[in-house]
C-alpha cells in the first residue's frame, strides 16, 4: 500500500464524511494494519462479522433546538458554516419544497415562516444542563441574525418545541407521496456529499436535475455534513422508469463529482452507486478490485457491491411493485 499512497488520497474526496469505496488510508501506515478502519463500511462484501465491541456515550445533561429560517441559499450556506463553529450535535437543512408541502399540511411552525423563506437549518445544541445548552443556543442566534446571514429563529427550549420542530424533518415525505396518487417516493440519488462550502451549489444543481426532468421531490439533508438526500416522485407503471433512473443517476453522480463530492456519505455504495464508483475514484476502483480479491477470492460475499461485475445494473433488483412488462433496455 505505501507506495500507492498519494494515488489514493489524490482520488479521495475533500468532505467531511465519506461511505463510498474501501477506507484504505485509515486502514493502513507505515507500521500497522487496522482491520477495523477497512470492515465498517465495506458492506458486507470483505468479511462476515460475528462480534464487535462497541463504546458507549453518555447522555447530553441538557439540549436546546432551534429552527433558523433564510431568504436564500446562499445565506444558509453561511449559516451552516457559522453554526458548524459552535459544534451543533445536530445540523439539517430543508429546502423551499420540503416547506411548502409541511406548510400546506398546516404545520404551525412552518405556516408562521415568512413565504419568502428559501431554505431553514434545524439546529441542536447540548450542554451539562439545560442552561447550559440554551445559552449556548443564545450566543449562537446573536452570531446568525442580525448581523448574520438568518432572517430569524424559532428557539425550542422545551420538549414540546423540540419535537414540534423536529417533526417538520419527519413529515414531508408522507405527505407528497400521498397527495400524488400512483407516484412513489423514490431514493436513489439520495446520499451525495460535497465540501461544506459548495453546499449551496449543490442544493441549486439538485434543483435544476429535478426541474429537468418535471419532477417533484423532497429536498433535505444534513447540512454540517454537506449531505443532501433527494426523494424524486416516480410512477412504478412507467414502462421506462428503469431507463430514466438511470439517466437521472448519471447525471447526478456526474454533477456531485464536479463540485468535488463524494457519492455517498452515510448510507454506502450498494446496488444503485457502485455502477459508478469506476467514474468516481478512476485507477483507485483497481485497487478496490484486488483488495476484494485478497479477502473474497471467490466473490461469495455480497458480489457485484463495491467492487463492480462489469453487468450489473443498479435497478434490476429494485421493485416498485406491479407494472407493465416491457422489453429489456440495452446495458450501457
Amino acid at each position: 500500500m505505501a507506495p500507492r499512497r498519494e494515488v489514493i488520497r489524490s482520488a479521495m474526496p475533500q468532505v467531511r464524511r465519506i461511505a463510498s469505496g474501501y477506507e484504505l488510508l485509515r486502514s493502513t501506515s507505515d507500521d500497522r494494519l487496522d482491520l477495523t478502519q477497512l470492515l465498517v463500511g465495506s458492506e458486507g462484501t470483505l468479511a462476515v462479522t460475528l462480534e464487535a465491541k462497541l463504546r458507549l456515550t453518555r447522555l447530553p445533561g441538557g439540549t436546546a433546538t432551534a429552527l433558523i429560517h433564510f431568504r436564500d441559499l446562499d445565506a444558509a450556506g453561511e449559516g451552516v458554516l457559522q453554526a458548524l463553529k459552535h459544534h451543533p450535535s445536530a445540523l439539517e437543512v430543508l429546502d423551499q419544497s420540503f416547506l411548502d408541502l409541511v406548510r400546506e399540511a398546516g404545520q404551525d411552525e412552518v405556516r408562521a415562516l415568512p413565504e419568502a423563506t428559501e431554505a431553514v437549518l434545524i439546529v441542536e445544541l447540548e450542554g451539562t444542563d439545560a442552561g447550559e445548552a440554551a445559552a449556548r443556543l443564545e450566543r449562537l442566534g446573536r452570531e446568525l441574525v442580525r448581523p448574520g446571514p438568518a432572517e430569524g429563529i424559532v428557539p425550542g427550549l422545551d420538549a414540546r418545541t423540540r419535537d414540534r420542530i423536529w417533526e417538520i424533518r419527519k413529515t414531508a415525505s408522507p405527505i407528497l407521496t400521498s397527495r400524488q396518487k400512483g407516484l412513489h417516493s423514490t431514493r436513489f440519488i439520495e446520499d451525495a456529499c460535497v465540501p461544506t462550502p459548495r453546499f449551496p451549489e449543490f442544493l441549486r444543481a439538485a434543483r435544476e436535475i429535478l426541474r429537468h426532468h418535471r419532477l417533484q421531490a423532497a429536498i433535505f439533508g444534513h447540512a454540517g455534513d454537506a449531505i443532501l438526500h433527494v426523494n424524486p416522485l416516480l410512477d412504478p407503471a412507467d414502462p421506462n422508469i428503469a431507463l430514466k433512473m438511470e439517466r437521472i443517476a448519471a447525471e447526478y453522480s456526474e454533477m456531485v463529482l464536479s463540485l468535488g463530492g463524494a457519492l455517498s456519505g452515510e448510507h454506502g455504495d450498494g446496488r444503485l452507486r457502485t455502477p459508478f464508483l469506476g467514474r468516481a475514484f478512476g485507477t483507485v476502483a483497481d485497487i478496490y478490485r484486488e483488495v476484494k480479491e485478497l479477502f473474497d477470492p471467490l466473490s461469495l460475499l455480497n458480489p457485484g457491491i463495491k467492487v463492480h461485475d462489469g453487468h450489473s445494473r443498479m435497478t434490476d433488483h429494485l421493485d416498485l411493485g406491479p407494472r407493465p412488462l416491457h422489453r429489456g433496455i440495452a446495458i450501457w
